[in-house]
């Protein structure tokens, strides 16, 4: 067993040997969650949404490697987001992001028959029920769906 100082690891350290369960630990994640100052990188739902649509139109490689990107995006393995609703209505690529229970995101492109639509949800200090936030993704989607036939 290997004993470490507090505070001798960096969050980075703490993720990848797995989250202390000590009575503070879940405030402390908390926090660290929801300072971007803490992140190892970020992006703005506008910045993420600028290069899918960037993606969608060819404008940072070529068609046949934007489609590949896109094809990949659309076998995203979960669907518990903005396909949920939706999924045997619209072709979804997209791409989620987690940080449970407190981070949830989902951004992609809607093919359906009033799209192509770009979509970024991002949240953030989530403490309620996790499913329902995810589920919440999938009425944004849905609603989006329902309202540009």
């Amino acid at each position: 067993m290997i004993h470490v100082t507090r505070g001798a690891l960096s969050h980075r350290e703490v993720f990848q040997r797995g989250f202390p369960s000590d009575a503070g630990a879940s405030e402390r994640t908390f926090r660290f969650e929801g300072d971007p100052e803490e992140w190892l990188g970020s992006i703005s739902a506008r910045e993420i949404a600028g290069l899918l649509a960037q993606i969608h139109n060819a404008e940072v490689a070529s068609r046949a490697s934007s489609d590949e990107m896109i094809a990949i995006l659309e076998r995203q393995f979960y669907s518990s987001r903005l396909p949920r609703y939706i999924r045997f209505r619209a072709s979804v690529a997209h791409k989620t992001g987690d940080w449970p229970p407190y981070a949830g995101n989902d951004v992609g492109i809607l093919y359906y028959e009033g799209g192509p639509t770009v979509i970024a949800v991002f949240t953030n200090q989530n403490t309620g029920d996790f499913v329902e936030l995810e589920s919440t993704l999938g009425r944004i989607a849905e609603d989006i769906v329902n309202s540009w036939r």
